[in-house]
């Protein structure tokens, strides 16, 4: 008993450290080379956050992400890509994915510091599939925390989507390691379901 207080109480305390960083990202105060250790953030997990950032000058933002990666204690960024939102040829952003929400605001942080670039224009967030109600046409996608704890609900009506995940319980059924998700793209205030799609667990 005493094992499992003490353990809870590490992970409050990396939390309160997560807050005080995650204000400080906000507030610009976070150092210039964005040396943040593991531990700071670990507690928000390793999915995978998106941003997009307006076609500035992408080629010196370029150079910084390599700069961010080399670091003695680098920030990863995964897949580094141009992306081209959905009907919009011809416009190209650049994409970063980070591993967890405090590096992309970190990130962000830099890149207005050192560019004057503003909020993300995007972010993308994954939800899984929690539970399907099919009488009353409604299921539940949840985001979680890195250490399992719900971060979010997301209920999601009949209609395209629901459509779609359908879809995937059909493929779930012949492979119960199938794991169904929605990816959500979230632009200022407003959210989109932009993707069913499932993962081998």
């Amino acid at each position: 008993m005493i094992g499992i207080m003490s353990h809870k109480r590490k992970i409050s305390q990396k939390l309160d450290r997560v807050m005080e960083l995650k204000a400080k990202a906000k507030k610009g105060l976070l150092p210039h080379e964005l040396e943040l250790d593991d531990e700071d953030y670990a507690p928000l997990g390793y999915r995978k956050h998106h941003l997009t950032i307006d076609d500035f000058d992408t080629e010196q933002i370029l150079k910084e992400r390599v700069f961010i990666q080399h670091k003695e204690r680098p920030i990863e960024i995964l897949k580094p890509a141009w992306w081209t939102p959905p009907g919009k040829h011809g416009v190209k952003r650049l994409l970063i994915t980070a591993r967890d929400v405090l590096t992309l605001e970190a990130i962000t942080s830099h890149l207005y510091r050192s560019y004057k670039l503003y909020e993300p224009i995007l972010t993308w967030t994954e939800y899984i599939l929690h539970s399907f109600n099919e009488a009353d046409g409604f299921c539940i996608m949840q985001e979680f925390e890195g250490d399992g704890e719900i971060r979010e609900d997301m209920r999601v009506e009949k209609g395209q989507v629901w459509d779609k995940i359908v879809e995937k319980l059909a493929e779930q059924a012949a492979n119960e390691k199938l794991e169904i998700r929605v990816k959500v793209v979230k632009h200022l205030d407003d959210e989109k379901i932009v993707e069913v799609y499932s993962l081998l667990n």
